[in-house]
């Protein structure tokens, strides 16, 4: 979604703004809840990150988010994933 604002409006703010819309869509679409991806948008207009920062970035955080989930997903004795 990020890619194709960006590509498709010649405005970061704007482009940034339509990613972000389009984020939540999907999420709603797939009836997930990322808040995160949300953000990326914002980072990709910020674009003080570039290459491999940004992807380095960006698996940092997925990584972390994944292990975060695993880890509440197994503490709680009865509790379904997702919420």
């Amino acid at each position: 979604a990020c890619d194709a604002a960006f590509f498709l409006f010649p405005h970061a703010w704007l482009a940034a703004a339509v990613a972000v819309g389009l984020a939540v869509i999907i999420m709603r679409w797939a009836r997930v809840t990322h808040p995160p991806a949300c953000a990326m948008p914002i980072l990709g207009y910020d674009a003080s990150f570039h290459g491999v920062e940004l992807f380095f970035t960006v698996f940092v955080g997925a990584v972390l988010l994944i292990s975060l989930a695993l880890i509440v997903h197994r503490i709680p004795p009865r509790r379904r994933y997702p919420l």
